[in-house]
């Protein structure tokens, strides 16, 4: 415990706790309607059944369908930088509309303009997937440098008796003004080297490193093993390896599903959805298989009461009745199975995906909540279900052995209570 609390706990809090990582997973966070809207869009509009394209190529519908899909998962950069920036801002009570604002200009100044039978615009390449790492940065960048001049109080004075709304705008005019030179400049020097502009030269050398190391199938591993260890010493380990991997993993998703919009194949095979179908199995630890037994097996009536309780809860993935009924936390009999349950799904998952046994999950953005088995349809269809549904009963043969010397405990333990009162 005295370990859990200097080491462990102090760690994770340090991560968990930092505002700026908040901010990146927070402000994804506030993308997933749009992101859900635009998921749903892509489905209606790419279902792969031939009767139905040609219904809706013949009707007409096929690019209304799309529409959506279009103008949020093609455009979420865009939305990102508006949506990080506020986040900050707001976490160190700034004016965060402003904030916000002002770094969607800034990703905007950022981004090359085409220009298309003499008519100039702005091409969706940066403006979706591909863009997603810059709005992330300049959103960091450009929210530091509003609050650090505000702080300055390097802003525009009004005199005494003003409304409050005229004040607030005049504050945020030599900010923003600082903002768009510091990233005209930005653009202006990038311009000048071979990659032309800023998105060339971080797809290139950050965002595509990023994704493979993170992205990885060992990146992957990396992100559940800590999560678990947490778990087990009673830190949240979901909300601390999330601030790091939810918007690298996102961002595959978001790959993912541009590609199953335009035909294409999927550029990705781990991604958030991934994670999600597979190594979240009842929860954290893919705890559905010790609950199914708990609820069907355990003679212990604690065990079997709580197993109960919890299924309904563990088929959408939350198992917090689980980790804290049980315990789960700090207890040395779960350890073993709930740090590997999960490593041996997902290692089953991705090597059947591999070798092209089950289609790779399309990125559909489901909430936290969805059904299993109704999520794994809506990501790939039946063969995602019945993947799923051999993984459940697999979680259930890693368990079980544990399950059985923890309900002989828990029985030991009620045999003794009662005859104490006795």
């Amino acid at each position: 415990m005295n370990f859990n609390k200097e080491k462990i706990a102090g760690i994770a809090g340090m991560i968990q706790s930092n505002k700026y990582l908040q901010a990146l997973s927070g402000g994804l966070m506030l993308s997933l309607p749009l992101l859900i809207i635009g998921a749903i869009s892509t489905l209606l509009s790419a279902l792969p059944f031939e009767g139905y394209q040609t219904f809706i190529k013949t009707a007409g519908l096929k690019p209304y369908l799309a529409l959506a899909a279009n103008f949020t998962i093609d455009m979420i950069a865009f939305y990102v930088s508006f949506l990080v920036a506020y986040r900050l801002a707001d976490s160190y009570e700034h004016d965060a509309l402003m904030a916000g604002v002002s770094s969607s200009i800034a990703f905007l100044i950022l981004t090359p303009i085409g220009v298309f039978d003499k008519v100039a615009a702005i091409p969706f390449q940066w403006l979706g997937a591909s863009g997603l790492f810059v709005a992330m940065l300049v959103a960091i960048l450009s929210t530091y440098l509003y609050m650090l001049i505000v702080n300055k109080n390097w802003v525009i004075k009004m005199p005494a008796g003003v409304p409050p709304t005229v004040i607030k705008t005049f504050s945020s005019i030599i900010p923003i003004i600082a903002i768009l030179a510091l990233f005209t400049s930005i653009n202006a020097i990038f311009g000048a080297t071979e990659f032309k502009n800023i998105h060339n030269f971080i797809y290139k050398f950050l965002q595509i490193p990023l994704q493979h190391i993170g992205g990885s199938f060992w990146g992957l591993c990396t992100f559940i093993i800590i999560s678990q260890i947490l778990w087990m010493f009673g830190v949240h380990g979901s909300m601390v390896t999330n601030v790091v991997a939810k918007p690298l993993l996102l961002s595959m998703d978001i790959a993912n599903l541009a590609a199953f919009k335009a035909g294409e194949p999927l550029p990705f095979i781990i991604s958030w959805s991934f994670r999600f179908l597979y190594s979240l199995l009842g929860g954290g630890g893919c705890t559905i298989g010790l609950c199914l037994l708990m609820a069907f097996k355990a003679k212990s009536e604690q065990l079997r009461t709580i197993g109960k309780i919890s299924l309904p809860t563990s088929f959408c993935s939350i198992n917090e009745p689980l980790v804290f009924g049980i315990p789960i936390v700090l207890n040395a009999t779960l350890a073993v199975p709930y740090l590997l349950t999960p490593l041996l799904t997902t290692t089953i998952a991705y090597v059947l995906t591999v070798m092209g046994i089950v289609p790779t999950p399309i990125g559909i953005f489901v909430p936290t909540g969805t059904p299993m088995f109704f999520s794994a349809f809506i990501e790939g269809g039946v063969m995602l279900v019945i993947l799923q549904v051999i993984l459940v009963a697999f979680t259930v043969i890693c368990y079980y052995p544990f399950f059985r010397k923890l309900d002989v405990q828990k029985c030991a333990e009620e045999a003794a209570y009662k005859n104490a009162e006795a």
